[in-house]
């Protein structure tokens, strides 16, 4: 199993059992390295405003994420 498919599990299993936002957003690991860390969520009917845009409670299950995976390198 490649690293990226493990982090993507680790996050989907932690979402449901500890934070459920992070399962309802079901946010997805694009990118993990030693420098950087991207993070994609899709939008769709559950992250996207009455304004088309996405809320900001996704958008801060995005940063987050990617600040926290950081130190789990």
């Amino acid at each position: 199993m490649s690293n990226l498919f493990k982090t993507n599990l680790y996050l989907k299993t932690f979402g449901f059992f500890k934070i459920p936002l992070i399962f309802y957003v079901n946010p997805k690991v694009i990118l993990l390295n030693n420098e950087e860390i991207k993070v994609a969520i899709p939008l769709n009917r559950r992250t996207r405003n009455h304004y088309g845009s996405m809320y900001f409670g996704a958008l801060a299950v995005g940063a987050d994420i990617s600040v926290g995976l950081l130190p789990c390198l």
